[in-house]
């Protein structure tokens, strides 16, 4: 999903949920993203492990990862965001 076409999740607290049906024998790929390679996220499954990456503007790369394989069925998988300070918004604008 392009950056403009969705919501703005910039240093905002915002929640991911995804109902999503396991097979026998695992699943891999993307969930749901949105960004370009200036920056964005992306909430998919790899490895049998659930994962969340944030590109900010290029500069870092936060990941976080469940810490168990997600099992058979259907579940709905999940990531929450809240900020824990100010984002350096200059430089998030500076490179867009």
């Amino acid at each position: 999903m392009p950056y403009f076409a969705g919501p703005k999740t910039v240093n905002r607290p915002h929640a991911i949920t995804a109902d999503a049906e396991i097979p026998p024998g695992g699943a891999e790929g993307v969930l749901l993203c949105q960004g370009s390679g200036m920056g964005g996220w992306s909430f998919y499954v790899q490895d049998g492990k659930l994962h969340y990456v944030h590109n900010y503007v290029r500069r870092a790369r936060y990941k976080v990862s469940s810490p168990d394989s997600l099992p058979t069925g259907r579940h709905q998988l999940r990531f929450e965001f809240e900020p824990t300070g100010k984002a350096e918004m200059r430089m998030a604008m500076a490179r867009q």
